[in-house]
């Protein structure tokens, strides 16, 4: 309810100051998002609004298990923007079984139609032990065909280039000033506090994650005003796989200045011959000592960073964690945070 996101808004407050213009993102379902909430959401301090969208065609959103129709999402933007959010995001998803090119492009033209600030793309993924992992492997629905999942990713570069949104990270577009800040955040290793059951936090260094369900972790508060269910300290190697894995997910790339004084070392004797030759074969591209995934390498990400992976643990070390169940009085610590 807008009065519970109200509530927490004004808690956040009392930790400490908000910049005048800080975001405050809410993610929500079209299906239950009444308009009439709209306007009550935005005076709560919400300023993004963020619509799981993820399809305009009906048999697709049934596949999904969507409650929402077409046209109901269609009208939740609009709703949106008359209560004056100042982004409003939607999330698509591409690469469902049986899925079309044309399908997709319909997708994408209903989303333009409708003049968002903010459009992630996210391609379907097989998750095992997933309803849908069962599905294909009993046959009763395609597995995504590589191919035609990149095309559709190219077909959505294409379009939104066109319609004059940014890619700014491998997945998502967004107008002028309209890049999502929690994202960035955690693609340039920023510190994030997890609030809540399941929640994961990174803060000095140390990595944790909540109690997963939600009465454990309202009894853990209750009990120890803390529900950390672990935490990890990355050990170097890792550290230096996280810290690429999540700078190549944004297109501007990174300076390799900028790895070398992180981690006191070059970034070709910790990934090897691996970083000439991804050059060489147009995956990536180095440009006045920003490194970047070229056009090609966008659809190569997590190749590229298990590649870097692989010699970063030949040479530096294995990529595991050095300490586990952090106490949470240590994390705040570490982080210059108050408790």
């Amino acid at each position: 309810e807008p009065e519970a996101i109200g509530a927490m808004v004004a808690a956040a407050r009392m930790i400490g100051p908000f910049a005048e213009d800080i975001e405050v993102t809410l993610e929500a379902n079209p299906a239950t998002l009444l308009a009439e909430r709209m306007a009550d959401f935005r005076a709560a301090g919400v300023t993004r609004l963020s619509l799981g969208v993820q399809s305009f065609l009906g048999d697709e959103l049934k596949f999904l298990d969507r409650l929402h129709s077409p046209e109901a999402a269609a009208a939740c933007v609009r709703s949106a923007r008359r209560a004056k959010f100042d982004s409003v995001s939607i999330d698509l998803i591409y690469g469902l079984p049986g899925q079309t090119g044309p399908e997709w492009a319909q997708s994408i033209r209903q989303a333009l139609a409708l003049d968002p600030d903010h459009i992630s793309c996210y391609s379907l993924t097989v998750e095992e032990g997933t309803v849908l992992a069962s599905r294909v492997e009993r046959g009763d629905v395609p597995a995504p065909d590589p191919d035609i999942v990149a095309a559709m990713y190219e077909s959505a570069c294409e379009a939104l280039l066109l319609a004059g949104y940014e890619h700014y990270e491998i997945s998502n577009w967004a107008r002028n000033g309209h890049r999502s800040r929690h994202n960035v955040c955690y693609w340039t290793e920023g510190d994030y506090l997890g609030i809540g059951a399941g929640a994961h936090g990174y803060l000095g260094g140390t990595r944790y994650e909540n109690v997963a369900h939600p009465a454990g972790y309202i009894a853990a508060i209750g009990d120890r005003q803390r529900a950390i269910a672990k935490a990890y300290q990355p050990n170097r190697a890792m550290r230096m796989g996280d810290w690429l894995e999540a700078r190549l997910r944004m297109l501007e790339g990174f300076e390799v200045a900028e790895f070398e004084a992180a981690f006191e070392a070059s970034l070709s004797g910790c990934v090897g011959d691996s970083l000439a030759w991804m050059i060489e074969a147009g995956v990536l591209e180095s440009v006045d000592g920003v490194l970047r995934l070229a056009e090609r390498g966008l659809l190569l990400h997590s190749e590229v960073v298990a590649e870097f992976m692989v010699e970063i643990a030949r040479r530096i070390g294995e990529p595991e964690a050095e300490a586990a169940n952090v106490a949470w009085a240590e994390v705040a610590e570490e982080a210059g945070t108050p408790r």
